[in-house]
């Protein structure tokens, strides 16, 4: 088969800009994870209905993020939790693009997620008075509340539908650590569907379904934690859990 570099060649390549025009800062996103074996047939699938991100001649972009929670993790355990209206705090750095940023996502009880972001490069630049500002301003929290729990690094294909109205992205090689430990989840791979408005008509969705890969609402914040901190509060996510661990050890 294929290598993915071979198969992304293939794609029609879109720039960052116009890639902005389908950013969805706020949308809805729904979440799959299966074994990465399966990905180069998924991208075989569905090159002729997607463009593919292009930065600096390259279609695999490697990312590195922060999640910063309280000392109670009240963040993880709302998640855990199931409340609605909840947020999630990260530092994302873009290798390729030598930037990063401080990001808030708020997920509201109507399903939908809210991301505002401001630029910061450095992980410590949320103890900035404009760290600061923009904690208190988006969310409930104070900076000086919060440390960083868990962090990961994986590389990221990103695919924008041709009608300009869905975006894809694709994370695989993902790696883990934190609490002085680490998890290489390898075999993983996680296609998060980015859109607007809710439909299940669409290309990616339809090849999704005849793989039998299903929808799964684990962040990799959540995955991580649970990874990496044994004496976290986990029972809610066990079934899902389960399944994950016959994807990555299939």
């Amino acid at each position: 088969m294929n290598t993915i570099e071979n198969i992304l060649n293939h794609y029609e390549s879109i720039s960052l800009n116009d890639t902005d025009k389908v950013r969805l800062m706020n949308r809805i996103d729904t979440k799959y994870i299966f074994n990465a074996s399966t990905l180069p047939l998924i991208l075989e699938s569905i090159k002729d209905s997607f463009f593919v991100l292009e930065i600096k001649n390259k279609r695999i972009q490697e990312y590195i993020t922060s999640y910063f929670d309280t000392s109670d993790f009240n963040m993880y355990i709302s998640h855990h939790n199931g409340k609605q209206n909840r947020y999630k705090i990260r530092h994302r750095f873009y290798k390729n693009d030598n930037v990063g940023f401080l990001e808030v996502k708020f997920k509201s009880n109507k399903g939908r997620t809210i991301k505002k972001r401001i630029p910061q490069n450095s992980v410590n630049e949320i103890y900035s008075e404009a760290g600061k500002a923009f904690i208190k301003e988006r969310t409930p929290f104070n900076a000086d509340e919060l440390k960083v729990s868990v962090s990961n690094v994986f590389s990221r294909i990103t695919l924008v539908n041709k009608k300009l109205d869905q975006r894809l992205t694709i994370d695989s090689k993902i790696s883990f650590s934190g609490f002085d430990l680490q998890h290489a989840g390898s075999n993983l791979a996680i296609i998060e569907i980015k859109r607007d408005k809710f439909s299940t008509e669409s290309k990616i969705t339809e090849i999704l379904k005849n793989l039998r890969i299903y929808p799964s609402g684990l962040s990799k914040y959540c995955l991580g934690m649970v990874y990496l901190n044994p004496d976290i509060k986990k029972n809610s996510f066990k079934p899902r859990l389960l399944t994950i661990n016959k994807i990555e050890n299939a």
